[in-house]
């Protein structure tokens, strides 16, 4: 018996200028799609069930990252009127209306191209650059202090208007972290503020991994549990991350890299595969197939 645990971020019908380039947004039609797939094939179990170490055969975790409010309206419409339990990774700094610099860079470069603004930002890019690799590898090697100093020059150069604001996709509100957990959804902390953990100083950690688990605590009243590395990467989980998760509590921690779960680093951590808007047929490939090669390629060549 392993995990098979899934990632979505955005359930939405269209991706607004903030999330073009970035990969996050799953239609509703196409999530729910998914969902009965889940329910046919999988026993899909919550977080307790995880942490019992007692897992049904074929067992199923559905996970959610970031802090877009969609996903509280596809609990409402999908999750909770068939009883599916899930875990949300929230970012509490975005709670509220919040702006992540990666969602920032996306407008920006939606509206003045994105090689405008690598080079306001002082970014190094390919020519071919898009979105999500700027952010990948410009910003993967940026401590959150200079994730600061980016965020205020961009700021400075590219200022969003209420108005422009109002057309993203919007965000949860603190009074929707404890509807998100009556309607069986559990809350998990995500970093503070979206970084690279692998680039953080030491000194960062408190208010990146710690205080960000006590802020969702405080706005849940529950105990936050679990943890999602930003970005998904095991470079971003090097061994001081690792052990100031499990000092502060954390008793879960999740990658994405779609490996098996059948093979792991780590007793409480653990890897998904994240979709977006895949056509049903290929979910058994993504869920079951590849997660197996890639563990396999990983044995050989490592």
């Amino acid at each position: 018996m392993t995990l098979t645990s899934v990632l979505y971020h955005n359930i939405a019908e269209r991706e607004t200028d903030f999330e073009v380039g970035l990969g996050l947004t799953t239609h509703p039609d196409t999530f729910e799609k998914h969902l009965r797939y889940y329910q046919k094939n999988y026993d899909i179990i919550d977080l307790d069930t995880l942490l019992s170490g007692r897992l049904p055969r074929r067992a199923l975790l559905l996970t959610f990252d970031d802090c877009y409010r969609s996903v509280l309206d596809a609990t409402r419409r999908f999750l909770n009127p068939r009883g599916v339990p899930a875990v949300f990774f929230v970012n509490p700094s975005l709670v509220g209306g919040g702006i992540s610099l990666d969602n920032w860079i996306a407008w920006a470069a939606r509206r003045h191209g994105l090689s405008t603004v690598t080079a306001t930002l002082g970014l190094a890019a390919d020519e071919d650059a898009t979105v999500a690799s700027v952010i990948a590898k410009a910003l993967g090697r940026c401590s959150a202090k200079e994730r600061r100093n980016i965020r205020r020059t961009l700021e400075a150069a590219f200022p969003i208007s209420a108005k422009e604001l109002q057309g993203r996709s919007p965000m949860l509100e603190v009074s929707d972290i404890a509807e998100l957990g009556r309607l069986g959804v559990e809350v998990g902390n995500h970093t503070a503020s979206h970084v690279h953990c692998g680039a953080l100083n030491p000194e960062e950690y408190a208010d990146e991994l710690v205080g960000a688990q006590a802020a969702l605590e405080t706005m849940s009243g529950k105990a936050v549990r679990s943890f999602s590395v930003a970005y998904g990467h095991e470079r971003d989980l090097p061994a001081p991350v690792l052990t100031t998760l499990r000092d502060s509590g954390h008793q879960a921690i999740f990658l994405v890299h779609a490996r098996s779960n059948s093979v792991r680093k780590s007793h409480d951590v653990w890897y998904r595969v994240s979709f977006r808007n895949e056509d049903i047929s290929k979910l058994p490939l993504k869920l079951s197939v590849l997660p197996v090669i890639r563990t396999l390629r990983d044995q050989v060549f490592r």
